[in-house]
């Protein structure tokens, strides 16, 4: 139409593109340790209170509902679910094995005739393995331990751990093994000399154990009368102990 001298106007379209405006999402509590419970990432939003949308990657899928438990590390994705703000994160949410500790009670010192029974406990629950770090005793059936010669005895007591455990640090324990103590008693101390040697007699328990005998000193039976001093003493591998007295020879009437 025309307005007195002026001619019409033409139409003029102007198009813009309306976008989401940016936000920011940060994920948080990423780092846990192996219970067994399920767990999940957290996330903060700026502006804040918006909602995000939380998947973990899980043997390579990726859910919004499964939540991870096992040790390991697993991917975590974030992105923000509104009309007016978008953005997201990535991250990666670590779920660490869990440790442990052994309980490794002190072993006294030890007769090598003993036979002793090993115990220990790991904080885990988990099995605990036993090793002989010297040379005289040995381990049968996994906890029973065989004493077979004298001196220092280091034993050791391990937890290897598991998929989802860390090993437990080792714990050593230290004793001494000593010999048994045999009890002997000597009789026939008070003989008459008759120009045969003389011997007197020991009783040793346990019985069987081998000893040796000696008169002032000497290996060789007396035989003339006087007074000799008499030290009986076991010789076994396993056992110790000694006695002493005298041996009266007395003169022919």
């Amino acid at each position: 139409s025309v307005f007195g001298a002026w001619m019409a106007a033409m139409e003029v379209t102007n198009v813009m593109s309306v976008t989401k405006a940016m936000a920011t999402v940060t994920l948080t509590n990423l780092s846990y340790t192996y219970d067994g419970s399920s767990r999940s990432a957290t996330f903060e939003t700026s502006p804040t209170g918006l909602t995000v949308k939380l998947s973990h990657e899980i043997s390579g899928e990726w859910s919004e509902i499964d939540l991870p438990y096992l040790a390991g590390s697993y991917p975590v994705y974030g992105a923000i679910q509104d009309v007016m703000y978008q953005g997201s994160s990535i991250s990666t949410m670590v779920i660490a094995k869990a440790s442990q500790t052994i309980t490794f009670p002190e072993i006294p010192n030890q007769f090598i005739t003993n036979r002793v029974m090993l115990q220990a406990t790991a904080s885990s629950g988990l099995a605990v393995q036993f090793a002989i770090l010297t040379v005289n005793a040995f381990i049968e059936d996994g906890t029973n331990l065989t004493l077979v010669d004298n001196g220092t005895c280091l034993i050791e007591a391990s937890q290897s751990g598991v998929d989802n455990g860390e090993a437990a640090a080792s714990v050593t324990n230290t004793f001494t093994i000593s010999k048994a103590l045999a009890n002997l008693l000597l009789s026939k101390l008070n003989q008459m000399y008759d120009g045969t040697e003389k011997e007197v007699l020991v009783a040793v328990d346990p019985n069987g154990l081998t000893y040796e005998v000696t008169y002032t000193g000497e290996t060789n039976l007396p035989v003339n009368a006087g007074q000799y001093s008499v030290t009986a003493a076991v010789v076994d591998a396993s056992f110790e102990g000694s006695v002493t007295g005298n041996l009266v020879i007395a003169g022919a009437i």
